[in-house]
């Protein structure tokens, strides 16, 4: 949405539109009153909030890590926003080509972005995606996770 609100060109706002921008908008004319430009009819406290989030969140004490997309095992934590938000590298994916670095150690990452074939969270040592395909009519999945306990996953 950002991209789209800060960008003119009509890649990043398609792109947005199809995946959940068209019902933003729509949302946001009804509640402000339809506009020449979308943006003018977005709440600029939102975009301010918007802003503020971060693309990373770290647990350091539980060892946990919360991305969109997932992280650079070569440059974590240093990977930019950028690849915490869009990666879909098979050098993320696959815990065996991580590096031995001690920034990774005892880490794990939580994230979505790629939505599993089979519809199910995958979890591992390294990693837990929870993208079980919501956007293709697979269910919504979270994570819950205990202390001292594995992952558990609540579907709707």
């Amino acid at each position: 949405m950002l991209h789209a609100y800060d960008k003119r060109e009509s890649v990043g706002i398609y792109f947005w539109a199809e995946n959940g921008g068209d019902e933003t908008i729509s949302s946001y004319m009804m509640a402000n009153g339809v506009c020449d430009d979308w943006r003018d009819a977005v709440d600029k406290q939102h975009i301010a909030w918007l802003r503020s989030l971060p693309a990373i969140i770290r647990d350091e004490a539980r060892g946990l890590v919360f991305v969109h997309g997932g992280i650079d095992p070569a440059t974590f934590p240093n990977c930019s926003d950028e690849v915490r938000m869009w990666t879909r590298s098979q050098k993320f994916f696959d815990p065996s080509r991580w590096p031995k670095r001690p920034e990774l150690e005892g880490v794990v990452v939580v994230h979505g972005h790629t939505p599993t074939s089979d519809f199910k969270p995958h979890a591992n040592p390294c990693r837990i995606n929870v993208d079980t395909g919501a956007c293709f009519g697979g269910p919504l999945t979270a994570a819950v996770l205990a202390p001292g306990q594995g992952p558990r996953f609540l579907r709707a």
